[in-house]
């Protein structure tokens, strides 16, 4: 006699919603034991200034990103026994991103030779980066999930991520090539965006126990 064995589809235990570094937040869980859970997350952030990052540049720098991230979340105690509990995360992303920026080079200081100058005549810097590659980047962060009802939570975590952003190329509106001191500060700029490694990251959502 023959039996039929049913395969049933992978169950999805929670369902999550809120933001992160990199804007919005819609996410599926699976529960795999009392201790562990996996996570499935999408990302989407538009035309985010991040000047912030940079203490000398007052023209916002536009930011977008895409990402589907993968992550373990490892509870320290057994989740359902407890109304607030820590829990570790380790997980993978792959991402797009894009920046463009237009900056005011008048409004820069420069060194120039032992003295502090600036370039009044000066046009725009034109930033922009390749919007077409695929990168990966791992993360691990520390989060709080506190249970507010019977199937309802907030979670809140923080961590570090390995960033790569896309390749930065430049030019400028200005009709002849700027002065070398002025040159020099461009490529610090640009050297500067391409250099950022690790950053942080941090995220808020509510979770929806099915």
């Amino acid at each position: 006699m023959n039996h039929l064995k049913v395969l049933s589809s992978p169950k999805i235990d929670a369902l999550s919603i809120g933001f992160t570094e990199k804007g919005y937040l819609i996410g599926l869980k699976r529960n795999i034991s009392k201790f562990k859970e996996i996570e499935f997350t999408l990302n989407y952030l538009e035309n985010e200034d991040i000047s912030w990052m940079f203490y000398d540049i007052d023209d916002p720098i536009y930011f977008s990103n895409k990402s589907l991230s993968f992550a373990l979340n490892q509870f320290l105690g057994d989740v359902q026994k407890k109304n607030n509990i820590f829990y570790f995360q380790y997980g993978l992303e792959i991402y797009t991103n894009s920046g463009s920026s237009s900056i005011d080079l008048s409004k820069l200081n420069y060194k120039f030779g032992g003295a502090t100058v600036t370039c009044k005549t000066c046009g725009n810097l034109i930033l922009k980066t390749n919007k077409s590659e695929i990168n990966f980047t791992p993360f691990l962060s520390v989060g709080l999930k506190s249970r507010i009802g019977n199937r309802s939570s907030l979670n809140l975590n923080a961590g570090i991520q390995y960033l790569k952003f896309s390749n930065v190329y430049w030019y400028t509106d200005m009709k002849y090539n700027p002065p070398k001191f002025v040159d020099d500060r461009i490529n610090e700029i640009v050297y500067d965006i391409n250099k950022i490694t690790f950053y942080p990251r941090v995220s808020l959502f509510y979770e929806y126990k099915l």
